[in-house]
């Protein structure tokens, strides 16, 4: 069985077409046979822990259906804080916990990953690594990043 993890970076930052890039190549690998291709983001466990704090905090009882421009609140300084701003604040908080920590939440998720038997190949994109050390951990586990 072939298994592989493809990380796809940009340095323009966002919406460069990272998401795009990772939709044609999931197309393409899929187009073999017995093959699957799963994506992780690495802002998936931010955005659950933001949706948590946005129930509770800011009594907010649908984050889901926010955009990431959207205000949830204001600072004390009566600076208004967007979605995006809750996700980068957890991102980076997590980050003084671990730098690696969601690029090892990923690893760990692709290793667990259960697959039917009649797959012969999994490939797992994550398209939202934004950070030296995490390609360079992505690589030590074996990833591609490109």
């Amino acid at each position: 069985m072939t298994r592989g993890i493809i990380g796809i970076m940009s340095s323009t930052g966002p919406r460069s077409g990272k998401s795009t890039v990772g939709k044609i190549i999931k197309e393409r690998l899929e187009s073999l046979p017995a093959t699957t291709v799963e994506r992780i983001a690495l802002a998936h466990p931010v955005k659950k822990i933001s949706a948590s704090l946005m129930r509770s905090i800011f009594e907010i009882n649908n984050p889901a259906k926010m955009k990431k421009t959207d205000y949830i609140g204001f600072k004390e300084d009566s600076i208004p804080i967007s979605v995006r701003d809750l996700f980068i604040a957890v991102g980076m908080a997590g980050r003084t916990v671990s730098p690696n920590i969601w690029i090892d939440m990923v690893i760990k998720e692709q290793e667990s990953y259960q697959h039917p038997s009649s797959i012969k190949n999994v490939y797992f994109i994550v398209d939202d690594i934004r950070f030296k050390n995490e390609i360079n951990r992505f690589k030590v586990a074996g990833g591609s990043v490109d």
